[in-house]
């Protein structure tokens, strides 16, 4: 995984001190196989080298979205696994009635992510279905990509990377989720 970008030194807020995992406790018990990834953010995170921009992309139903939300729970509070409360520093955008992210959807990410962060380092926004993005609000994201607040994180999460443009995917960090193994998908289940 690559890490580039501004860091979060450059924030206001510290993160939480992260919760570790008892020897052999999962990091993300909610979610199969994402315990590995999850550590290499949390090094990431504590290391302060965190990027400004975030793609988790791979086949549908992986559990992309879930990650991604988990890792913002990391980012706040200090645990990957969400809590009761909601997350003050987080906003999830996803297709609407017409489905599909346009303009006004970017622009309402660019006004969050340049409010002051309330409990976290980061405000963070997650773009779910990134495949669905008009050109228009590619266009527009990709000027808060090249031109972040200190304290933005902006995650995409998408089964096509292609669909992204290759200005607006050539500026953020792209991670690859791949399939589980049956047999680690089933023994989470028995």
């Amino acid at each position: 995984m690559s890490t580039s970008g501004p860091s979060s030194r450059n924030a206001r807020k510290r993160a939480p001190a992260p919760q570790t995992a008892g020897a052999g406790a999962p990091l993300v018990p909610h979610l199969v196989g994402y315990d590995g990834l999850a550590a290499s953010f949390a090094r990431v995170v504590a290391s302060g080298r965190l990027s400004h921009a975030y793609c988790f992309h791979g086949d549908e139903g992986r559990g992309k979205a879930s990650f991604a939300r988990a890792l913002a729970s990391f980012i706040e509070t200090g645990s990957f696994t969400p809590g009761p409360a909601p997350l003050f520093d987080l906003t999830v955008v996803s297709p609407g009635e017409g489905g599909s992210i346009g303009i006004d959807a970017a622009r309402e990410i660019r006004r969050f992510l340049w409010q002051t962060p309330l409990r976290s380092p980061r405000r963070t926004a997650l773009v779910d279905q990134a495949e669905m993005l008009t050109h228009e609000a590619q266009g527009a994201l990709l000027k808060i990509v090249e031109e972040p607040p200190p304290h933005a994180l902006l995650m995409f999460v998408t089964h096509a990377l292609d669909a992204l443009l290759p200005p607006l995917r050539s500026r953020i960090t792209a991670v690859y989720v791949p399939r589980r193994p049956t047999a680690e998908v089933r023994a989470f289940l028995v």
